[in-house]
């Protein structure tokens, strides 16, 4: 192709994109709106996990006592069918009290367990 057909057919497109065969422009669209999808969850995944963190950093400055441990459990649910976690707060080296199944869970048991730390001891 000599050069003015070149610059006549850029003139008809615009630009390479209009040049494509709109069967490939289908499959880039359909590609672009399959990342978007997975971009947005991804950035769901990252804000849970932060949250999660964020709620961890709290159980330990509440529970004071020692060490947070969180251990995942060895069978899932029977109610919804996933695999929680077992968290326990250490007192001592030895000695610990079960706070909840999640994260979250123990953060609003915690109290409740500080308080009747001496009870059960």
């Amino acid at each position: 192709m000599d050069v003015m057909k070149k610059v006549c057919l850029m003139r008809v497109y615009e630009s390479y994109w209009d040049m494509l065969p709109p069967e490939i422009q289908e499959y880039i669209w359909k590609l672009k709106i399959a990342q978007m999808y997975i971009d947005a969850e991804r950035e769901e995944m990252k804000k849970r996990l932060r949250r999660e963190i964020e709620t961890y950093a709290l159980l330990k400055e509440r529970w004071g006592l020692g060490h947070v441990k969180c251990v995942p459990n060895d069978h899932a649910c029977s109610d919804c069918g996933r695999y929680h976690l077992k968290v326990y707060g250490f007192y001592t080296k030895t000695h610990y009290r079960y706070l909840g199944f999640n994260v979250s869970h123990a953060l609003t048991n915690v109290n409740y367990v500080k308080s009747h730390l001496i009870e059960w001891m």
